[in-house]
């Protein structure tokens, strides 16, 4: 009897001690800490995804991209025009369906490399004069989300403007949809050349 009465009053000790104890602090991660490990676990599958639009692929060298350019106008997925006289650019027709009033707008694109492999596409929609950009950057996201799901992340990027970037982290492949005030820009990174430029730097 002593002994369940011992067992009884250290269960009553134990009971009350954790309940005292002090709550695990909650330590908040700043958005850059979230993406910054967002990233770093996605690059940890050791996967790649480098598939960029138009089928054009992280790595190829600009006589591949040059090439594969040539293709898609064949097709007819892409148009060049002349920017000036000397200076063509190919651009591809951007479908909203009505969003924002727009049927289709024409996208100019650009291409970055490293030791000459494709690691960066920007794309740049020419907005129709008196278009809202906000209106337009939203409803480029919604048909992003069609292939790609919810962004990952927003990033305020004015914040006098409350412009913000959505982002996209899949596998070695970022994905962002930023806007300033005349212009939406769709941009598709190789994280892992990434992470390779700024060790060279």
């Amino acid at each position: 009897m002593k002994n369940i009465l011992i067992l009884f009053v250290v269960t009553i000790l134990m009971v009350a001690c954790k309940q005292q104890a002090p709550p695990e602090e909650v330590i908040e991660l700043t958005l850059e800490e979230q993406i910054q490990i967002k990233i770093g676990d996605e690059l940890a599958k050791n996967e790649r995804n480098a598939d960029i639009i138009l089928d054009h692929q992280f790595g190829m060298t600009r006589k591949e991209v040059f090439q594969h350019k040539n293709k898609l106008q064949e097709k007819k997925r892409i148009y060049g025009i002349y920017k000036t006289k000397n200076t063509r650019i190919f651009v591809y027709d951007l479908n909203l369906h009505g969003a924002a009033g727009i049927d289709k707008m024409p996208v100019y694109f650009d291409t970055f490399y490293h030791e000459n492999r494709l690691f960066r596409m920007e794309c740049k929609p020419k907005i129709p004069d008196g278009k809202d950009v906000q209106k337009v950057q939203d409803a480029v996201i919604k048909l992003y989300e069609k292939k790609y799901g919810t962004p990952d992340f927003y990033v305020p990027t004015d914040t006098i403007n409350n412009y913000q970037t959505a982002l996209w982290i899949r596998l070695n492949q970022q994905i962002e949809i930023s806007r300033d005030k005349k212009q939406v820009m769709m941009s598709y990174t190789d994280l892992q050349k990434g992470e390779e430029i700024l060790e060279d730097i």
